[in-house]
């Protein structure tokens, strides 16, 4: 969905302790998920509790080896790189975002377009804006783009404009669709992107109840969120209720009410058990993090309402999983049947 890109500001502590480090970012370019080797500025990148995410700079570089990240783009837009991969910054502007993919293989989730901001991708001496949602994913050996969900258009080599839809693999080195892939299969690094997709939006559900309970009458208009719980940054819309292009919902305060139940009681704290700062581990055969979300054990998770993360996720939970990379979801609860 496209909607009018607001400048966005700091939060300060809030009236919920918890939520006293939330952060709406003003730029775009922020690194906040690591697994295994993470390089930003030639330093390696080391995330924690108390720094969740590191702020890059115009003309840095965040580069992976045998490792993946994540990158927090304009508001609703994720860039995740996976092992061996780079990316230099170009300008980190939400009006004017720019990005240049030096090595490997990049994959960009957009769940929202905000009018007034531009996203262009920069490779092999060819530029990509992307103005519609969708997944897209770009590659330098071979240089090219493939679109697993929206709409790209590029100028050609001859002048004309080329349309790339949902299944095209587009040569970035003319700038003309090469051929066609099945979208609806992926591989071990489509299928780790789809689950951060999926924790992404299970934060949403705890966070836009908190935001609900301590933020009405502050102003909050949407952004990204860091949600304590689950020791993640999370999307919250700036209206009503989108599906990511991966089949998952998020939610506004205002709409979080369908899903929502209150949590149980929190005196038992062995509920709170695996509560930590165990950093994720890599494991490429996998395709995912094999401890989960940095700093919290799946028991919290369950502990702030299971049947609301749940029936947030549930519309993408069957995207990604299993050795076939398909994407099949519930279209009852979410996800497009396919």
């Amino acid at each position: 969905m496209k909607r009018t890109l607001f400048a966005l500001t700091a939060l300060g502590a809030l009236a919920f302790p918890a939520l006293a480090q939330n952060v709406v970012s003003a730029r775009a370019g922020l690194v906040n998920y690591t697994e295994g080797a993470v390089t930003l500025r030639e330093s390696p990148v080391s995330l924690t509790t108390k720094q969740p995410y590191i702020e890059m700079k115009d003309g840095d570089v965040v580069q992976t080896a045998r490792g993946r990240s994540e990158v927090l783009l304009s508001p609703g837009t994720i860039m995740r790189l996976a092992e061996d991969t780079s990316v230099r910054l170009l300008s980190g502007s939400l009006t004017d975002t720019r990005l240049e993919v030096l090595e490997g293989d990049v994959l960009i989730e957009a769940a929202e377009i905000f009018e007034g901001g531009r996203l262009v991708v920069k490779l092999a001496d060819r530029e990509v804006e992307i103005t519609k949602t969708g997944i897209y994913r770009f590659t330098t050996d071979p240089a090219e783009l493939r679109v697993y969900e929206g709409r790209v258009e590029l100028p050609a080599a001859n002048g004309k404009a080329v349309t790339a839809k949902k299944g095209s693999v587009v040569a970035m080195s003319n700038g003309l669709i090469a051929g066609k892939f099945d979208a609806d299969l992926g591989d071990t690094f489509y299928r780790w992107a789809s689950r951060r997709s999926s924790y992404v939006a299970t934060a949403n559900v705890s966070a836009a109840q908190m935001a609900k309970d301590n933020l009405f009458g502050f102003g909050f208009r949407g952004g990204w969120l860091y949600n304590p719980y689950f020791g993640m940054f999370t999307y919250i819309p700036y209206n009503g209720m989108i599906m990511s292009p991966f089949g998952y919902r998020y939610y506004t305060p205002r709409t979080i009410y369908a899903v929502y139940t209150p949590p149980p009681s929190m005196g038992n704290s062995a509920a709170m058990g695996g509560m930590g700062n165990r950093m994720p581990s890599y494991n490429s055969d996998y395709g995912y993090s094999t401890v989960g979300v940095r700093g919290v054990s799946s028991a919290p998770a369950a502990s702030m309402g299971a049947s609301a993360p749940a029936a947030a996720a549930s519309g993408g939970a069957a995207r990604g999983a299993g050795d076939g990379g398909g994407r099949g979801g519930s279209a009852s609860a979410g996800g497009r049947a396919q």
